[in-house]
């Protein structure tokens, strides 16, 4: 080898460590900055003609596991997934275990109730279980819209989360072209820049869970788990609220053209395939645990209103009332048949109906056979049967048709109902169930809570207005007529506490018997175990992530220990090479000399 090549080889060993040098001190002065990746000098054999010919540069490398990298951004999806969702059920919980509990109010209601059947013609204790009553309502009502607005702030999130993301989508595409174009002669590595791309894909990853591969000219392609594009070489889609068939919007992907425009159509992005992501997160709560509850609150309200009006329109309010006006629902018209619209058991159903004197409960007249009565009124069987055919057979009554009028109308409400009043100012009218079906409480002549569910649960205006309306007393069985000092419903309806009741399936819950109060009790617990499973699910995530993150840490991460090292290896290096210069200098010298 001539002192020439010698020359030259020990000239391109001195550029080979500045290069080296120059990577060890961009590693250093990057020790500290987030998401980047530790480069090292890729050196290969040098060779001229098949000869050796020193050392080259084959490229600076960023040290990275791809394989890690997709870990991390899975793992990434799955923690935001679970801490989005603990942190809005956080939320709800909080509302949830206000004390007194749902249950507590429940059980306090019939603690009333118990109070009241002592002494049924206190003023104090019938105002007392309108209070109870109320705050009960008040807490259904209150807690079915704060969950509302749970699930109204997660669809409000999603809005601005998408914007996030729409940044996102378009710096990645922006990085792709700027890595394509660096790359393009295949002599430089854009190694900042794929460290700037992956730190935007790691952020992507806490919305949605990706599938991303790698295009031949460097740049990326990112889909959703589902398969929907997002992202290939330099073009992005754009997501945007449309128009769907549900309560709230769905989330629509909008092509972006070249020129940096919007596509005309936009497609539904198909949510429910997705399983991580904050965005599938804040979706899961608004649709899934917040309506779950929701149906489950409706589940305890309905039932619960249900039943006790059942039992609270079996009996009178004392004074008893003049007139009674049926509250039933699903009936549009007053020629319909209540066999089909209301309960079949209604078809050949007995009871009796007295005219009394509204000062005393003396009867005036009945249909009781212990008060003089020719027997109850029997309902047609069979059917069909309407509040129609109801108006005919109280009017022609012999025993109290004089003593009643009776009319039928469409309320406000578009529900068919039927009145039943007495003739007289001074009298009143009270109604007993005598067999077959609940005739009273299935046309609900009496209602104590009015409502359809937890969002208007409400105590009927005029008891809330007047509680002496509360039923305590039931009609006399002797001759049909009413003691003031009767407390037999009272009693009834305060033994509901203790009566276990067939709840259909709702939310999670499947369909149980079970008390009013342990049907609460059952929602409480639910979601503790609901919540409590998603926060078991966060740690283990979040140790995943933990795990993937130091190997792939322990690959890329700058080591300061290390780079001094391979400083002082290159710079003994450098300073060989300069020598070897050296002595080829003198050598030649030593040569022209010699001429």
């Amino acid at each position: 080898m001539s002192l020439i090549n010698a020359l030259r080889i020990s000239t391109g060993s001195i550029q080979l460590n500045q290069s080296a040098l120059g990577t060890i001190s961009h590693n250093v002065s990057n020790i500290n900055s987030e998401n980047y990746s530790r480069q090292t000098l890729n050196i290969g054999t040098q060779t001229i003609g098949g000869q050796a010919f020193g050392a080259q540069v084959n490229g600076i490398q960023r040290n990275v596991d791809n394989f890690l990298l997709e870990r991390i951004d899975t793992a990434t999806s799955d923690v935001a997934y679970n801490e989005t969702r603990r942190d809005m059920l956080n939320t709800v919980e909080a509302v949830l275990n206000v004390e007194p509990s749902l249950g507590g109010l429940v059980n306090g209601f019939f603690e009333q109730l118990n109070i009241l059947a002592a002494s049924p013609d206190s003023a104090s204790l019938r105002q007392n279980v309108v209070q109870s009553a109320d705050r009960l309502a008040d807490t259904f009502n209150n807690t079915y819209q704060e969950l509302t607005d749970t699930a109204n702030e997660a669809d409000n999130d999603i809005d601005s989360a998408l914007s996030t993301v729409n940044q996102i989508l378009s710096d990645i595409a922006q990085l792709n072209g700027d890595i394509a174009a660096v790359e393009s002669g295949g002599n430089a590595a854009a190694n900042d820049l794929r460290d700037q791309r992956q730190a935007k894909v790691n952020e992507l990853s806490t919305y949605f869970k990706l599938n991303s591969r790698t295009n031949s000219d460097g740049t990326i392609a990112i889909t959703t788990e589902n398969g929907r594009n997002l992202v290939n070489a330099g073009n992005h889609v754009k997501l945007e609220r449309v128009a769907g068939g549900g309560t709230y919007d769905d989330i629509g992907i909008r092509n972006i053209l070249a020129d940096g425009s919007e596509a005309p159509g936009v497609d539904t992005l198909a949510t429910a395939p997705l399983t991580g992501g904050s965005i599938k997160a804040m979706i899961d709560v608004r649709d899934t645990h917040v309506s779950d509850l929701q149906a489950e609150l409706d589940e305890l309200a309905t039932t619960f209103m249900t039943q006790f009006n059942l039992l609270h329109s079996h009996g009178s309010s004392v004074p008893p009332q003049n007139s009674l006006t049926s509250a039933v629902t699903g009936v549009a018209a007053t020629t319909d048949n209540l066999y089909t619209d209301v309960s079949a058991t209604l078809e050949g159903a007995t009871f009796n109906v007295s005219v009394v004197n509204a000062t005393t409960g003396a009867v005036i007249s009945t249909t009781a056979a212990a008060g003089g009565g020719a027997g109850p009124i029997t309902l047609t069987s069979p059917g069909p049967f309407s509040l129609d055919d109801l108006d005919t057979l109280l009017s022609g009554n012999a025993d109290v048709g004089g003593d009643l009028t009776v009319s039928t109308t469409v309320n406000s409400s578009g529900d068919a109902t039927i009145t039943v009043a007495a003739t007289n100012a001074s009298y009143a009218i009270v109604l007993d169930n005598v067999s077959g079906g609940d005739v009273t409480g299935l046309l609900q002549f009496n209602n104590f809570f009015s409502g359809t569910g937890a969002n208007d649960m409400a105590v009927r205006s005029a008891i809330a207005n007047d509680p002496t309306l509360i039923a305590t007393a039931q009609m006399r069985a002797s001759d049909g007529g009413l003691s003031f000092l009767d407390n037999q419903n009272i009693i009834t309806m305060a033994s509901a506490t203790d009566t276990d009741y067939s709840f259909s399936a709702a939310g999670e819950l499947g369909a149980e018997t079970d008390t009013l109060a342990g049907y609460a009790n059952s929602i409480l617990s639910t979601f503790a175990m609901t919540r409590q499973d998603i926060v078991d699910r966060l740690d283990f995530d979040e140790s995943i992530l933990t795990d993937v993150t130091t190997r792939s840490q322990a690959i890329s991460g700058v080591n300061l220990d290390e780079e001094l090292a391979n400083m002082l290896l290159f710079q003994r290096s450098f300073q060989a090479s300069a020598q070897m210069i050296g002595v080829v200098d003198e050598m030649m010298q030593t040569l022209i000399s010699l001429r």
